[in-house]
């Protein structure tokens, strides 16, 4: 690894060297060491093999954070350092290593800290390298001929050396993962270009059917309103450019980009106003109204539950249950759900209408009707039992998944699990549509008997933080 110099003063940090980027990092108090503040998705990798990954920290003076490590997520640490808190304004440089295996999740750079006031610092120099041979290096968003990637981040806050960069737009070409987490992409991008002070071009929007395996992409006018959000970029001095024509990236899905964080856009009001921008078409839709309309007015139904056990689900959550281990209900017999319902919220809902993606479910929907009414006296819905076959069909993907999300959020009551970006971000998408606190919100996925009231508004993915941590309005507004 390379010498490193004393930075200049705070206001003017420049990059270790002939570095061509500083990344300046948002810390809050809702950061915590089980959830990354940044991470970069790394692919390539070679089973059984030992990997290091070091980076070039910068702990201001300002600094007011308890810690920083860098991990390297979905593998297990063999020997790391941490940097030296007490060293300030200067760059020092942390590693971590590990062996990849892949029957565990991609091995992903991260950064990890903790801190109970708002505050920040700088990182520089990202590298993973094979430590048997060196000069081996996994390289993404290569600058120079040293083997050296520098990630575009979420928080973004990037210096560039380069003053001809600035020009150039940020984007990716879609985001392959679910819609929500697809948002959190583009929610990290915008951060990134208003730090950077860039322009963005838009994803498309990615769907995919589990059912059949299908997938495609839809462009991003198709599914949201186009002029509310160029309104919002507008705002905050971000332009919407097309598409450059010779666009490359190693990474064309965003996931440099992503924060499963809904809440960490700076300044704070920028996350609220990009929420409010994401207008579906479809919110305005007659089938949604009148889907609306049969099941809270004709049918009398005030609670909506996630009811996230599709086949999709049970893969991912043995891979949480690796990370984890069984200290959440995240994977459990869906009876045990209403179980918690039925001794939580009073009175006991008798009618529930269910979101949850019908064609990929482990067990037929009639299946889970008869045995929870059986069980429980508990009749459930589905949209399909107000959709025809032919609305659903001509819907698309994107556009169900709209539906029972825009459901979800206008329900009196809601249960679902702090591990989905659906239910955090339903959490979320309330409190910013009405600017008031979310108070009938519940999870299922904590290690109790009844179900645990989320007095987080969305923030946190684990339950236990959701439900003990409570995240003031005044923090977001003035």
């Amino acid at each position: 690894m390379r010498s490193i110099d004393t930075p200049p003063p705070e206001t003017e940090v420049s990059p270790p060297l002939e570095y061509l980027e500083v990344i300046k990092h948002q810390v809050s108090k809702t950061n915590t060491v089980e959830k990354p503040i940044f991470h970069i998705l790394i692919n390539g990798l070679i089973d059984g093999r030992l990997y290091k990954f070091e980076v070039s920290i910068l702990i201001p003076s300002s600094f007011k954070g308890s810690h920083i490590s860098t991990v390297l997520w979905g593998t297990y640490s063999q020997d790391f350092n941490s940097p030296d808190l007490a060293l300030r304004d200067q760059w020092q440089t942390v590693f971590v290593t590990a062996i990849y295996r892949d029957d565990l999740p991609n091995m992903i750079p991260s950064l990890v800290t903790e801190s109970e006031y708002d505050t920040h610092f700088y990182t520089a120099g990202w590298r993973l390298t094979l430590v048997e041979s060196p000069e081996n290096t996994v390289q993404q968003n290569t600058i120079d001929n040293d083997s050296y990637f520098i990630p575009t981040t979420n928080e973004a806050g990037i210096t560039f050396n380069d003053e001809s960069r600035r020009a150039m737009p940020l984007g990716y070409l879609y985001n392959n993962g679910g819609l929500n987490n697809q948002k959190g992409a583009l929610a990290g991008l915008l951060a990134a270009a208003y730090d950077a002070k860039r322009p963005i071009f838009l994803p498309e929007l990615y769907q995919l059917d589990h059912k059949n395996d299908v997938q495609k992409t839809v462009p991003f006018e198709s599914i949201y309103d186009l002029g509310q959000f160029r309104d919002f970029a507008s705002k905050y001095g971000v332009e919407i450019v097309e598409k450059p024509q010779d666009f490359q990236s190693d990474d064309p899905h965003g996931w440099i980009f992503f924060n499963g964080n809904p809440d960490f856009n700076t300044p704070a009001t920028m996350g609220i106003d990009r929420t409010n921008a994401l207008v579906p078409i479809i919110r305005n839709s007659n089938i949604l109204v009148n889907l609306q309309k049969n099941v809270f007015e004709n049918e009398e139904i005030s609670t909506v539950l996630q009811l996230r056990i599709e086949n999709d689900w049970q893969e991912y959550a043995t891979h949480l249950r690796t990370a984890l281990g069984s200290a959440e209900d995240f994977i459990i017999p869906y009876p045990y759900i209403f179980s918690k319902i039925e001794k939580t919220i009073k009175p006991i809902p008798r009618k529930i209408y269910i979101v949850s993606d019908e064609k990929n479910l482990p067990v037929p929907v009639e299946e889970i009707k008869s045995k929870i009414y059986k069980e429980f006296g508990i009749e459930l819905f589905w949209k399909s039992d107000f959709l025809s076959a032919d609305d659903m069909s001509q819907l698309g993907v994107l556009n169900l998944s709209l539906i029972d999300f825009e459901m979800a959020m206008d329900a009196e009551y809601f249960v679902g699990l702090t591990r989905s970006t659906f239910s955090n971000n339903v959490c979320w998408e309330k409190y910013c549509k009405y600017r008031r606190p979310v108070k009938t919100h519940y999870i299922y996925n904590n290690s109790s008997s009844f179900l645990s009231l989320r007095i987080d508004h969305g923030i946190f993915p684990d339950p236990e933080s959701a439900a003990t941590v409570p995240v003031s309005f005044s923090d977001y507004f003035d």
